[in-house]
């Protein structure tokens, strides 16, 4: 059996840092499309109407070529790397001059359509507290 159909969008040259894209990115990573696009409308970010707008375009890709359900459709991967940097100088007092790092980012979102059954699996595992003693006879060894 095949995996699930991905389909991606890619920015490239996005004028936000890296650092700052990789925490808007972490927000959306593995939720479904709607959900998604719903935290960063209303994300205060500068990096997050630059993820809008890719992913926007990465669910419109799966509806024009692949006939996919904008509700069907999963964040499947997101990855913000290195651009390319602008340098510049700032001119400081006593001729003294300083670089300044303009950091651009190369911004992949892909998503996938996910069966009903398969979404339990892409979500992220529930930590499960193990039962000690005490929990699991509580008329044994409690303290009454």
């Amino acid at each position: 059996m095949p995996g699930p159909e991905i389909t991606r969008s890619l920015s490239r040259n996005a004028p936000v840092s890296p650092f700052k894209g990789r925490m808007a990115a972490d927000m959306i990573r593995g939720m479904p499309v709607q959900r998604a696009l719903e935290t960063l409308e209303f994300s205060r970010q500068k990096a997050a109407g630059i993820l809008w707008k890719t992913l926007r375009a990465a669910v419109s890709n799966a509806e024009e070529n692949h006939a996919a359900d904008a509700d069907d459709l999963m964040v499947a991967r997101v990855e913000v790397n290195d651009g390319p940097i602008l340098k510049r100088a700032r001119f400081g007092a006593r001729g003294r001059v300083s670089r300044v790092k303009r950091r651009r980012s190369h911004i992949l979102v892909a998503v996938a359509a996910v069966e009903e059954s398969a979404a339990p699996a892409l979500a992220k595992p529930r930590r499960v507290r193990p039962e000690t003693e005490t929990e699991s006879n509580p008329d044994e060894g409690g303290n009454s």
